[in-house]
């Protein structure tokens, strides 16, 4: 009897990581998802069992989203919670690489040396011809 009951947990416990797996990262239920699911759900007849697994992985999927929903508004959290020393250095930092890039770009009459013709190309000297100084 216990080796059933711990086979029918182990049914909810994946069904229900499937579920948090589907709703956390926006899977299809078409493909694999709907594989797995049927693979699990037919691993028993019982129809109160089914409609158990079923209902943990639509929690599993419902926790899923907000836990993603969660972890992304948890960024925008944390970064309200970092200390004023470092939002000064990052204020300074920014206007410093502001300036520093201002003055590393090219101006209206130079040519980047990305766009300059390489060595390689030109033609060999001793295939220019002769020469009288």
């Amino acid at each position: 009897m216990s080796e059933t009951n711990e086979r029918v947990q182990e049914l909810v416990k994946r069904m229900y990581a499937l579920g948090s797996t589907v709703g956390y990262h926006h899977h299809s239920e078409i493909g694999w998802v709907s594989d797995t699911y049927n693979t699990l759900a037919g691993q028993t007849d019982d129809a109160r069992l089914k409609n158990l697994l079923r209902q943990h992985y639509i929690k599993g999927k419902g926790d899923g989203k907000k836990r993603r929903k969660h972890d992304i508004q948890g960024g925008a959290a944390k970064k309200t919670e970092t200390n004023k020393t470092s939002e000064l250095f990052n204020e300074t930092a920014s206007q410093v690489s502001a300036v520093d890039t201002l003055l590393q770009q090219p101006g209206v009459l130079n040519i980047p040396n990305m766009v300059m013709q390489t060595a390689l190309i030109d033609l060999p000297a001793n295939l220019s011809g002769f020469r009288l100084i």
